[in-house]
C-alpha cells in the first residue's frame, strides 16, 4: 500500500472515528435527557411521553453498534490474553493478523445476512414513533461497516508494523 492510500485510510479512520465518539456522547446525553423526562412527567405530573421508550431503544442499537466500532478501534474488544503474551513478537502479530481477518469475515457475513432483514422491516412501522423498523436494522450495517474500516485499518497497520522477513540466504 503507497504512502498516500496509508494516509488516506488513515484521514478517513480518524474522522470516522471522531464522528463515532461524539454521537456517542450525544446519544448518551438523550438518553440520559429522555429519561429523566419520563420520571419526571410520570412521578410530577402523572403522564408520559409516550414516545420516549421507543426512542431511548432505538438510539441505544445504534450507540451499541457504533460504539463497538469504537472499541474495534481502541483495541478494546474482550480478549483472552494469556496465552497470546506468552508468544513471541511474530506470534502476537500471526494472531492479531487471523483475529482481525476472522472478525472481518464475520462482520461481512452479518451485513449481507441483515439486508434480507432491512428488506423485511422496511415496510413495519415502529408501534409509536411510525418510523420503519428498518432504522433500527440499519445500525448493524452501518456499525460493522465502520467495523470493517477499522479492522482493514488494524490490519494494514499491523502488516507495516511486522519486522521484514530474514533472508534464507547462507
Amino acid at each position: 500500500m503507497n504512502s498516500v492510500t496509508y494516509d488516506a485510510l488513515q484521514w478517513v479512520s480518524r474522522l470516522i472515528y471522531r464522528c463515532g465518539v461524539a454521537f456517542v456522547t450525544c446519544s448518551m446525553a438523550i438518553i440520559v435527557f429522555l429519561v429523566a423526562g419520563q420520571v419526571v412527567f410520570r412521578y410530577v405530573f402523572n403522564g408520559s411521553i409516550v414516545w420516549a421508550n421507543e426512542a431511548v431503544t432505538l438510539i441505544l442499537v445504534w450507540m451499541v453498534y457504533v460504539g463497538a466500532a469504537l472499541a474495534i478501534h481502541d483495541d478494546e474488544m474482550v480478549a483472552i490474553v494469556i496465552f497470546v503474551q506468552r508468544l513471541g513478537s511474530k506470534g502476537r502479530i500471526a494472531i492479531r493478523l487471523i483475529v482481525d481477518a476472522v472478525l472481518v469475515s464475520f462482520v461481512s457475513v452479518m451485513i449481507y445476512i441483515n439486508q434480507s432483514v432491512l428488506e423485511l422491516s422496511s415496510s413495519t412501522p415502529m408501534p409509536v414513533m411510525r418510523i420503519a423498523k428498518s432504522w433500527s436494522h440499519l445500525s448493524l450495517s452501518i456499525g460493522f461497516l465502520i467495523c470493517v474500516l477499522f479492522l482493514a485499518k488494524n490490519i494494514v497497520d499491523t502488516l507495516r508494523s511486522a519486522p521484514p522477513a530474514s533472508g534464507g540466504g547462507s
